[in-house]
C-alpha cells in the first residue's frame, strides 16, 4: 500500500473512530471512562472497511493459495475473516464474479461490523485522537 493511501484511510479511520466514541459517549450511562468509550466505539459497526483494494485483492490471493491469513488471533484477523467470509457468500448468490470483482463491491459498498481494534488500541487511539 502506498504512503498516501495508508494516511487517507487512516485519517478516515481516525474520523469515523471519534464519531463513535462522540456516539458511546452520548449512550452511555452510570459511571464513564475512557477505556469504556473507547471500546464500545470500537465495537460498533464501521462506514467501511479500512484498507486498500490492492492490499485486500493480494491478502485474499495469498489466502485461496496457501490458506492463511494474517493477524490470526487478532482483530486484524478477524477483519480478512469477515471480508473472506463476506466474499464467498456474494459469490455463492452471484456466481459470474470473480475474487477479485466480490470484493470490489465489499469494499465499495459495504460496512464493517467493527472498527477491528484491540481494546488497548482504541484507548491508545482515542487519546492520541483527542488531545490532537
Amino acid at each position: 500500500m502506498n504512503r498516501h493511501t495508508y494516511n487517507v484511510l487512516t485519517r478516515l479511520r481516525d474520523i469515523h473512530f471519534m464519531e463513535a466514541c462522540r456516539k458511546a459517549r452520548c449512550r452511555a450511562s452510570g459511571q464513564i471512562t475512557t477505556a469504556s468509550i473507547a471500546a464500545d466505539a470500537a465495537s460498533m459497526p464501521a462506514p467501511c472497511y479500512y484498507v486498500s483494494p490492492i492490499h485486500a485483492i493480494r491478502t485474499l490471493s495469498r489466502y485461496r493459495r496457501h490458506g492463511r491469513l494474517p493477524g490470526t488471533g487478532r482483530p486484524s484477523g478477524a477483519m480478512w475473516r469477515e471480508l473472506i467470509d463476506r466474499v464467498d457468500r456474494l459469490r455463492s448468490r452471484r456466481r459470474y464474479l470473480t475474487d477479485r470483482q466480490a470484493l470490489m463491491r465489499i469494499l465499495t459498498d459495504g460496512h464493517a461490523s467493527s472498527f477491528f481494534l484491540a481494546p488497548s488500541t482504541a484507548l491508545r487511539l482515542y487519546h492520541s485522537l483527542k488531545s490532537s
